[in-house]
């Protein structure tokens, strides 16, 4: 009995590890998408307000401050300029959109496939059944030519791991690894961006 119901637990195994995987993806992606966008909305804004200072002139410059805000324009004008171009190459939003339909198909062939071990129907009907999920399931990792990282597969399967405080420190880093750390970047030039302009122009001879 056991041998028969093996490739159904295993198919099932495999597509709940793929579906949550996928899942956290689209997260990951589309965090980063959200936050790239965020990010140079915010830099143009800057870019915008230090070069107003030149034409509003609410405060007496010196030769070094009006070369301070040139010189601020012109680095933030680079950072949109390349954050611009990472977002467009790397797609992270049609990626994120493509692995949110899959995880979504995937978890709707895992509730099929569920509902033949709760069904009355012949041995044969379920064999024919798994066979066509599983063809379905092929289908779909071949369709969207996109792939969850392993970080993501990690944090689907960390959480059966949590039996030890090295388990759950290692829980940890992974969750950062993929939801923190990829982002200081962009936080800090939000919130730094400004306070160095203002430092600058002020404090600095």
């Amino acid at each position: 009995m056991e041998e028969e119901t093996r490739p159904y637990n295993d198919l099932l195994q495999r597509m709940w590890i793929t579906r949550g995987a996928r899942y956290n993806a689209y997260r990951r992606l589309k965090k980063k998408h959200d936050l790239s966008i965020a990010t140079i909305a915010f830099l143009s804004s800057y870019a915008l307000i230090i070069n107003s200072i030149t034409f509003v002139n609410f405060i007496p410059l010196k030769s070094h401050q009006l070369n301070y805000i040139t010189f601020f324009t012109i680095v933030i004008s680079v950072f949109i300029l390349v954050l611009s171009l990472i977002d467009s190459s790397k797609d992270y939003k049609m990626n994120a959109d493509k692995l949110y339909i899959s995880a979504i198909e995937i978890e709707n062939l895992y509730n099929e496939l569920q509902k033949i071990g709760h069904t009355a129907v012949s041995p044969r009907e379920k064999e024919k059944t798994f066979n066509v999920i599983s063809s379905a399931y092929s289908r779909i990792l071949q369709l969207y030519q996109v792939n969850h990282d392993l970080i993501d597969y990690y944090i689907m399967t960390m959480d059966d791991k949590m039996d030890t405080a090295w388990d759950i420190i290692t829980g940890k880093y992974i969750y950062a690894r993929a939801f923190v750390l990829p982002f200081i970047f962009y936080n800090l030039l939000i919130a730094i961006t400004p306070v160095v302009f203002l430092v600058f122009l002020f404090m600095v001879k």
